[in-house]
């Protein structure tokens, strides 16, 4: 059974439900475990960077896939700590010709301190890039094909009616997204303590 591409995705969960009635709503199921999936991954592959310019204000908008926060540095590589909103706007209301030293970030708004209008590059998890007719496949699919099988069936099977069927998909999708976590944990941190993570259902 090939499972590299959306499509192909979709006819292997069609065989495993065989039950025509669920088929139209196969994709469904899949964005499902995909809003799921990306609360929890938090690894290399989900990491991307963006470079911007902030405005007068050292205020820019975050990309629309952001996630979270790796790290945040200028564009010379000078790193930015990172404060609290509430601090953010104590320590801007003093002038004072200190270099850009720290950053915050409220609502979708990245903010640096002191304020100024430069370049920054932003390090940061982003969001599970769904599949669809247009974007067969992701990092995800490539290289764990069975998360979204096993994801997608256990929001299958808990549609509308009783599937003894439905444990076990959750069972082997929390532990293949687990599995996913962990490796990725262990080649880029080698031999610290790997962290399991709470079940996703």
């Amino acid at each position: 059974m090939a499972l590299s591409t959306y499509t192909e995705l979709q006819d292997a969960m069609a065989d495993y439900l065989d039950d025509e009635t669920l088929e139209a709503r196969i994709p469904d199921f899949i964005r499902l475990f995909e809003v799921k999936a990306q609360r929890v991954l938090r690894t290399s592959q989900a990491k991307n960077t963006a470079t911007a310019q902030t405005d007068g204000n050292g205020q820019v908008d975050m990309p629309s896939d952001f996630r979270g926060v790796v790290r945040v540095t200028l564009s010379d590589g000078t790193p930015l700590e990172f404060i609290t909103p509430d601090d953010a706007g104590l320590r801007n209301s003093y002038a004072n010709n200190r270099a850009t030293y720290a950053y915050t970030i409220e609502g979708r708004t990245l903010t640096l301190v002191p304020a100024a209008s430069v370049e920054i590059v932003l390090y940061y998890y982003q969001g599970l890039p769904a599949l669809s007719v247009s974007n067969a496949s992701n990092w995800l699919l490539d290289e764990h094909p069975d998360c979204y099988l096993y994801g997608s069936l256990a929001e299958a099977e808990a549609f509308g009616f009783n599937d003894a069927r439905l444990a076990t998909w959750r069972a082997l999708a929390s532990d293949s997204l687990a599995q996913v976590i962990g490796s990725d944990f262990g080649s880029e941190w080698a031999n610290a303590a790997t962290v399991v993570p709470d079940p996703v259902w």
